[in-house]
């Protein structure tokens, strides 16, 4: 920028200053356009942005009692744990920590006219104006290039002190939510936490109470658990007094927005397996499995009483990560054995509402096969039941895009169809299965010639899913067996008027031929 240009921004921004002159004095100064300087990505004015972050240092915030006594009544372990990242205090004391700070920010400037600004200096900085600045920091962190600019420029450890210091709910909030913003960005991940402090810090603000704060803390948990470098926050959470809290917020909240968030940090939890190989054991030893059947007991009673849309998503996290235990040879069997966990899914299973609990239906069914290979004996009790056998063929189209959850039902279909052969001895013993199929006939030759032929066709080259076409296969020449021993005998003298649609059952007939014939 050459100096004649520099002027003229000048000038532009002073005749900006004069027209605004009755706008409140406590918000910030927007950028009067976007400027680039040498060496920096970020598109918004870098003067802009460092004035922002230096409005959110708390200046001699102990002296003025802005420091919060009660977030700070912290067990000797807890003490110990925050303490190994810290600066000790001989090092350096808050204050002088936030002066180093300042002095490196006004190295900067921008020969704008406006920059260096320091009234706030050595004043605590007013809620309302840190509110303000901080929440424009909060959208620009969601922008890789202005999150790396902050960060280069110290916000991590402005963020840090502020943290340790703030007794204000909203302040913590907007604090986290810069930090969930910025750790969405990979390339920080490492910053973030070589930044001395900053991760004991965060995890000890499970401590707090206000729902805004934990919903922006477990956020910010989610996303640093799934990233490269999640190793300290593992050791960070590893300790059972940091489990305890989670769960207990899990257990206890009524806030839906608050469980939702603990939920999906449950879910990365036991579904990123280097994650999971380091925490489970502790959750599973604290009862996180019993927890989730709870859970999962309550939400089908709110569900049934309130029929609210928001709460299906909790329901379909609780159901997710059921589903990761379920999968896990080592803690499958505490989960599987649990009947209350057997009469939940079949609640779902029977909901006479599919599209209400859709999204719940692919997890229900691979859950529900894991519970069948578990125990050989709950399937003479599926084949008693045939509510459950109508509700899993209704769940059929729900799960046409799920491999895994479609594999799981024809797994299911399976059991049903072998105790059918075994025990069904008669036509009218028979009719209601029959009947029950050939009313589905058309979801499943939808779903099998989509299979075989058509989107899914190139799944053939998969191993995993190649087993599970070799299943269909035989499930299909089963199915088309029954058929073929009902039609038989509802033909025969002894046999009543049937009460099924004997074209339909022709039509079955045809779908498992053909399909059969691909194998």
């Amino acid at each position: 920028m050459g100096e004649d240009e520099q002027k003229k921004v000048v000038e532009m921004m002073e005749e900006g200053e004069e027209d605004d002159e009755e706008t409140p004095t406590h918000l910030p100064f927007a950028p009067s356009m976007e400027v680039s300087l040498p060496g920096v990505s970020t598109t918004v004015d870098p003067g802009y942005i460092i004035s922002l972050i230096r409005k959110l240092l708390p200046h001699q915030s102990k002296q003025d009692n802005f420091y919060d006594s009660n977030l700070h009544d912290m067990t000797s372990a807890e003490e110990s744990t925050l303490k190994a990242g810290e600066k000790s205090a001989e090092d350096t004391s808050l204050s002088s920590w936030s002066d180093e700070i300042t002095s490196k920010l006004e190295k900067f400037h921008t020969n704008d006219g406006r920059w260096g600004d320091s009234k706030h200096s050595g004043v605590i900085v007013v809620e309302e104006v840190w509110e303000d600045c901080g929440c424009i920091i909060w959208d620009l962190a969601a922008n890789k290039n202005h999150a790396k600019f902050m960060v280069e420029n110290f916000l991590l450890d402005v963020i840090t002190m502020t943290l340790v210091v703030s007794k204000s709910a909203r302040v913590t909030e907007i604090c986290l939510g810069i930090m969930g913003n910025l750790a969405c960005h990979d390339v920080l991940s490492n910053t973030i936490i070589s930044t001395a402090g900053l991760v004991q810090t965060i995890v000890f603000h499970l401590n707090v109470n206000d729902p805004a704060c934990l919903c922006e803390l477990f956020r910010l948990l989610s996303v640093s658990l799934r990233g490269k470098d999640f190793i300290p926050w593992v050791e960070a959470l590893h300790p059972d007094y940091a489990l305890q809290r989670i769960l207990w917020i899990a257990e206890n909240t009524l806030n839906i927005q608050l469980l939702e968030k603990v939920l999906e940090l449950l879910l990365v939890i036991v579904s990123q397996e280097e994650v999971a190989n380091n925490i489970l054991p502790s959750l599973i030893h604290l009862g996180v499995s019993d927890l989730l059947v709870s859970l999962l007991s309550s939400e089908m009673s709110k569900q049934r009483e309130e029929h609210n849309p928001e709460r299906i998503p909790i329901l379909d996290l609780i159901l997710q990560s059921i589903e990761v235990l379920s999968t896990t040879n080592q803690y499958s069997g505490q989960i599987l054995s649990n009947k209350e966990l057997w009469t939940r899914l079949s609640e779902i299973v029977k909901h006479p509402d599919k599209d209400e609990v859709s999204i719940c239906c692919g997890s229900s069914m691979v859950i529900i096969a894991n519970i069948l290979m578990d125990d050989s004996d709950v399937a003479l009790e599926l084949y008693q039941d045939l509510p459950f056998f109508y509700g899993v063929l209704e769940i059929l189209p729900f799960v046409t895009n799920d491999s895994l959850a479609r594999g799981a039902l024809w797994s299911i279909l399976s059991e049903f169809l072998l105790q059918i052969q075994k025990n069904a001895n008669s036509a009218s013993s028979l009719e209601p299965y029959i009947y029950a199929l050939t009313e589905k006939a058309y979801d499943m030759g939808d779903q099998l010639e989509d299979l075989f032929i058509g989107d899914h066709s190139e799944d053939l080259n998969d191993t995993k899913i190649a087993v599970s076409f070799s299943e269909y296969s035989h499930n299909l020449t089963r199915m088309g067996s029954i058929l073929e021993q009902w039609k038989s005998r509802c033909i025969s003298p002894e046999g009543s008027k049937p009460t099924v649609d004997v074209e339909k059952v022709e039509s079955l007939l045809g779908y498992c031929s053909k399909y059969t014939s691909y194998m």
